[in-house]
């Protein structure tokens, strides 16, 4: 193959500026396991191949797709079908176009089937509730209620800063630039106060420790740190939010699964059952089909209104709950009327203690007390030892004049 001036090299295909965060993970994806189905170590190897003549971009493609259908779990059809749709893109980019030829491509690695062979599953509120109120780790916590709360899909959650967390009096917003979402326009997600708890709480534990010029140690900026600087991992993420349905219950079955998407679909479901309006749900998730032309007159001061008076509370999840006792007259009464009693019985009981104390413990008080007890018993010894003197009136009679 004759080597074309006009090329990019794959990793700077990856990084194309003009395209979200989510579709550069898709595509770091795919070259990662477009390597692996064609027993390279990385995507250069490939490529090396392919300009050697060693391989063709056919043949990488054909051996991908075969491998792809022989894992098991197997690759849904989707999935399979979205991958190949991201080859041509960059085998034109990074061998030239004189390199490529689409049609030869359609006959030589064809489509196949293309079905959605599994549906999304959401959790309950319940379910949502129980994964919140068990968690121990405060980073899923927060993770898991920003997307429940707000919608967001996971390569956006990932890549925001706390700076653009815009806080308010009784919530937080966060916008969403154009270039970084899937939709491709501005928007705005909408925190709880419950769930900007959750990532103040994640912050205060985490080690500022984060070092510019090594990029070693965790750099607090991310609402989600990683490794050497950046924000985390999609893919860890993934597994983490994976692993939590599952300690929850909530597996996955043969046509139904549970992913982070679940978590978007749960958003969007409880926001309309808040009454908040289809289309302003549609903005807020950002799901510009439903939009159409109304994506580019939105009115993100009304939307917010309307989000804080109908959903803000709605979607607080993890609820403290307040015993409220309505109090009865009479039993307040008699409890006052045991209170006093208790108070006059405390300051007998404080006088008697009082009283034995001086008794007991002072010499004066006891002698006299002694003295006291001494003379009482010699006067009644002195009334006991009188002489009784006899009774003459008895049997006498009176003389007369």
């Amino acid at each position: 193959m004759t080597p074309s001036k006009n090329t990019i090299s794959w990793q700077e295909w990856i990084d194309d500026p003009s395209i979200g965060e989510s579709a550069k993970y898709r595509r770091k994806h795919v070259l990662r396991l477009w390597a692996t189905a064609n027993g390279k170590a990385g995507p250069q190897e490939v490529i090396d191949d392919m300009l050697l003549d060693r391989a063709t971009p056919y043949s990488t493609a054909r051996a991908f797709l075969n491998w792809l259908g022989d894992q098991k779990p197997k690759f849904k059809p989707s999935s399979i079908a979205l991958f190949r749709s991201t080859l041509p893109s960059f085998f034109e980019s990074v061998l030239g176009a004189e390199n490529f030829s689409q049609t030869v491509f359609d006959r030589l690695v064809p489509a196949g089937q293309n079905y959605v062979s599994t549906t999304k599953r959401a959790p309950t509120v319940n379910e949502l509730t129980h994964i919140l109120r068990n968690l121990s780790s405060l980073r899923d916590r927060a993770l898991v209620s920003l997307l429940a709360t707000t919608g967001m899909r996971i390569s956006e959650a990932l890549s925001r800063k706390m700076s653009h967390i815009e806080r308010r009096n009784e919530h937080a917003r966060i916008k969403l630039q154009a270039e970084s979402t899937k939709s491709r326009y501005l928007r705005n997600v909408f925190l709880t106060q419950e769930c900007l708890g959750f990532i103040d709480a994640y912050h205060k534990a985490l080690p500022n420790t984060f070092d510019s010029k090594t990029k070693g140690g965790t750099n607090t900026e991310w609402i989600f740190p990683g490794e050497h600087g950046s924000h985390m991992d999609p893919v860890t993420a993934w597994k983490a939010i994976k692993t939590l349905f599952g300690a929850a219950g909530l597996n996955d079955k043969e046509d139904e699964i549970y992913s982070p998407h679940s978590m978007r679909k749960f958003a969007q479901s409880q926001m309309r059952r808040s009454g908040l309006s289809d289309t302003f749900v549609d903005a807020i998730v950002g799901e510009k089909g439903g939009l159409g032309a109304k994506a580019n007159y939105i009115d993100w001061d009304e939307i917010e209104t309307e989000w804080l008076d109908k959903a803000a509370d709605y979607m607080t999840w993890v609820k403290k709950v307040e015993i409220v006792q309505v109090p009865d007259p009479k039993q307040e009464a008699r409890i006052q009327s045991l209170e006093h009693e208790l108070k006059d019985l405390r300051e007998l009981k404080e006088f008697m203690q009082t009283l034995t104390g001086l008794v007991q413990d002072n010499k004066e008080w006891k002698a006299w007390w002694e003295k006291k007890v001494l003379e009482t018993k010699n006067q009644l010894k002195q009334l006991a030892e009188q002489p009784q003197f006899e009774d003459k009136s008895k049997g006498e009679v009176g003389a007369g004049a």
